[in-house]
């Protein structure tokens, strides 16, 4: 199957008014990250090796030990899943708590925890969309936000024919 953003439209339409984020942006960011294969995974090596060990004190914390054995399998806390490529972590982080890291390749749980950091991302930068994107992708590829951007016009008109329908 051929995966496309503009086929996420009405999902970046009801998350835009929730959390107030452009819908055309929400689908750049979904091309950008994932060419709009909800199914997408991506390990992120980096991350792991810079939080791993927090990762796992934080699973043996927790009051069941039914995720203690996820620490066994770095890999799942250490990839980035579905449309907006969110890690498990992160949807956590912004409350959304899938029990299994796969969950967030539904592309609705998947758009929510997206959503939910991006518009945490422009808070955090006082609203700007370049400094909010490179927020998002955690700032390690400067040219992330043009890239983005790049994609938001032909984005806002896709986003014409979901408003119709």
């Amino acid at each position: 199957m051929k995966w496309t953003a503009e086929q996420w439209g009405a999902l970046a339409l009801k998350y835009s008014e929730i959390y107030k984020v452009d819908a055309a942006l929400i689908m750049a960011v979904i091309e950008q990250e994932s060419g709009g294969n909800p199914y997408a995974i991506r390990v992120e090596r980096g991350f792991w090796r810079r939080y791993g060990a927090a990762v796992i004190r934080n699973a043996q914390a927790t009051v069941t030990s039914l995720d203690d054995k996820w620490a066994a399998y770095p890999d799942f806390a250490a990839c980035s899943y579905g449309l907006m490529q969110i890690l498990w972590v992160t949807a956590a982080e912004f409350g959304v708590i899938p029990q299994y890291p796969t969950e967030l390749c539904d592309p609705e749980t998947n758009i929510d925890a997206g959503c939910r950091k991006l518009s945490s991302c422009f808070r955090k930068v006082g609203g700007g969309r370049e400094g909010a994107l490179l927020c998002y992708n955690g700032g390690g590829n400067p040219a992330y936000p043009g890239d983005v951007l790049a994609r938001v016009q032909r984005m806002n008109r896709s986003l014409l024919h979901v408003q119709r329908a």
